[in-house]
């Protein structure tokens, strides 16, 4: 029997652990997409060898950190999708209610994207532009250094500067919005 017969032996056990990283109606159908991914991921990195030893014994500890690995890159992507879509374009809005489920009918709640985006719409085209790639791309700062050849300490500062004016701005209403106020 080969190592991968052995670790699909425990595959139900794999998609309960799967699925304890979904939270959703598909979340079944999403855990075996997530064990497939992480079948494949240690297939094409090699690494059948540290989850399976010769001995035919499964090393539960790295297949959860796999499992975890893959649905956490699935839940990063697919989250976009149910939650608020942030955009900005030279005449747009930054932030744009396009599906939010709960939140959707929230007087309060649109009063404090209007506010962030009549805040951000205030900026200098730059920090829009850098605070504009760095929500919509989902880079990390490192990243999109490296994408844009901008220094990551000017991305790192421009960045912190724009969350400060935001939170100084919006903070207190984003508080009391939070608290139900």
């Amino acid at each position: 029997m080969n190592k991968l017969d052995i670790l699909n032996k425990q595959y139900n056990k794999w998609e309960r652990t799967a699925y304890s990283f979904i939270s959703s109606s598909n979340g079944v159908l999403e855990a075996s997409d997530i064990v497939q991914e992480a079948y494949i991921k240690i297939v094409n990195t090699d690494k059948l060898d540290h989850i399976v030893n010769d001995e035919g014994k499964v090393n539960p500890s790295y297949m959860y950190l796999t499992i975890r690995s893959v649905a956490t890159d699935y839940l990063r992507v697919n989250q976009r999708d149910t939650k608020r879509t942030n955009r900005l374009d030279e005449d747009e809005n930054v932030f744009q209610l396009e599906s939010v489920g709960y939140c959707e009918h929230s007087a309060k709640f649109n009063e404090l994207i209007d506010k962030m985006n009549e805040e951000v719409n205030s900026w200098a085209w730059y920090d829009k532009q850098l605070f504009k790639l760095y929500k919509d791309t989902g880079f990390s700062m490192q990243k999109l250094s490296e994408e844009t050849k901008i220094s990551k300490t000017s991305i790192f500062t421009t960045l912190k500067n724009c969350k400060e004016k935001l939170l100084t701005v919006i903070g207190e209403d984003y508080y009391n919005y939070l608290r139900g106020i």
